[in-house]
């Protein structure tokens, strides 16, 4: 079930995507390893994480998971595996966070270059992609903090215009 573009805590391993933001779904195999939450972007052979790094791509692509074939939010997808991605416009989805990151309600946050985001430096380089929303419900943290953590972790992100 889905409440203002949030999964209840019933389901809390789907990568959410807002239905009225999807502007396409697609499929094609992944070309290295992609997780279900990955920001990804597509090659001559399939989509791989997203590259860029403190950029706005021109399309906002997400990897969604597939509980069906058994893959949640954070998993990886084995190299060749045909997945489903999703092009966002706007909304709230779930992402993944890089690690050595703490971030908290309204930050900006940008690519990380690995298909996870990251928090913005602050020194005008980078441009922001989406944004830790100001309204999260309560059932949801108001922070991450990632700088001890070994892999990235899930974040409730609002897609920037």
């Amino acid at each position: 079930m889905t409440q203002n573009g949030y999964e209840t805590q019933n389901d809390p391993q789907r990568v959410v995507v807002n239905a009225h933001h999807l502007k396409a779904q697609h499929e094609a195999e992944t070309v290295g390893t992609v997780r279900a939450g990955h920001l990804v972007e597509e090659t001559a052979n399939g989509v791989q994480p997203l590259s860029v790094d403190g950029s706005r791509p021109g399309r906002i692509l997400i990897a969604l998971d597939l509980p069906g074939r058994g893959y949640q939010h954070g998993d990886a997808f084995p190299e060749g595996e045909t997945i489903e991605y999703a092009e966002v416009t706007g909304g709230a989805v779930r992402g993944l966070l890089a690690t050595g990151n703490n971030v908290s309600l309204t930050d900006d946050l940008t690519s990380a270059g690995d298909g996870t985001v990251r928090a913005m430096t602050g020194d005008g380089s980078d441009t922001a992609v989406f944004q830790v929303p100001g309204d999260e419900p309560v059932n949801k943290s108001y922070g991450i903090d990632t700088t001890g953590a070994s892999d990235a972790q899930l974040v409730h992100m609002e897609v920037t215009h």
